[in-house]
């Protein structure tokens, strides 16, 4: 989702929330999560970064190709909730990340909160330790921006929207089921 921030940004989202008494309307949220990884992507060795759902669906991205991006967020969901049962099993806790490394660069997923998922790519030759410390703090401000806003119940109606517009298509995959 490519969104130009204008320096109004800030009054138009006071403006909207004046409107709607006190709360955001999910496109300041959307725009506020997408100048979160904008900023984080300025830092440098991040290629690629999205915001997802904890059950895969895509929330923002500045990923070029929606398909990929879509894509991208539920196998990045898929990965970090396979690592959680794993770990979990074998009694180690919860992982704080999941890190996959080529030779074309790491990818990178992390809890931002218990509703959403923080994922980036980096470049082949990223140092981790200056990302994974703004990771946290980017991590920090997306499950804020959940913390005070309705984005939780919007990531429920878009997953209850699409298990439904499977199920009229007759398509129904089982994990379309437990995402509701």
């Amino acid at each position: 989702m490519k969104i130009s921030l204008g320096l109004n940004f800030d009054l138009r989202v006071q403006i909207n929330r004046i409107r709607n008494k006190n709360r955001y309307y999910m496109e300041d949220i959307l725009i506020m999560l997408n100048k979160i990884l904008v900023d984080l992507k300025q830092m440098g060795g991040i290629n690629a970064s999205s915001i997802t759902s904890r059950n895969g669906l895509l929330i923002v991205s500045d990923i070029e190709m929606e398909s990929h991006a879509k894509t991208f967020a539920a196998m990045s969901a898929t990965m970090l909730a396979a690592s959680e049962t794993a770990t979990i099993e074998l009694g180690k806790g919860i992982p704080d990340r999941v890190i996959v490394e080529s030779d074309q660069g790491k990818l990178v997923v992390m809890g931002a909160g218990p509703d959403a998922l923080l994922v980036i790519l980096t470049e082949p030759d990223a140092g981790l330790g200056l990302i994974l410390v703004e990771l946290e703090k980017t991590a920090e401000k997306i499950k804020r921006s959940f913390d005070t806003s309705n984005v939780s119940f919007f990531i429920r109606n878009e997953a209850e929207d699409s298990f439904l517009a499977a199920k009229q298509q007759g398509g129904i995959v089982q994990h379309a089921e437990s995402i509701l």
